[in-house]
């Protein structure tokens, strides 16, 4: 899962909730202060939680809330042309 974080960029759209990718990606900066880790500590925490979470909704059968909401957005490729082979559909 961090591997997957780190490889994708942020700019992307993630769901259309309120939560941004860089919610996620600012768990993966390391801590420099290695006398106190519990920053560290805190960000595998959360990660992990969030790995259990997404596992549990797998294995269950059940989706979360956040992945039950899309939106669609079509766009005319022509104009006055609104015919569905037509329309570009952005998700």
């Amino acid at each position: 899962m961090v591997k997957g974080f780190q490889k994708w960029k942020e700019k992307t759209s993630t769901s259309p909730s309120t939560r941004h990718l860089g919610h996620y990606k600012c768990l993966l900066i390391p801590e420099n202060n290695k006398k106190d880790n519990t920053i560290e500590l805190f960000n595998k925490t959360m990660l992990y939680i969030h790995n259990i979470m997404i596992n549990a909704a797998l294995l269950l059968g059940y989706p979360l809330a956040l992945w039950t909401n899309s939106e669609v957005i079509m766009l005319p490729k022509d104009n006055d042309n609104i015919q569905i082979n037509r329309l570009r559909v952005i998700n």
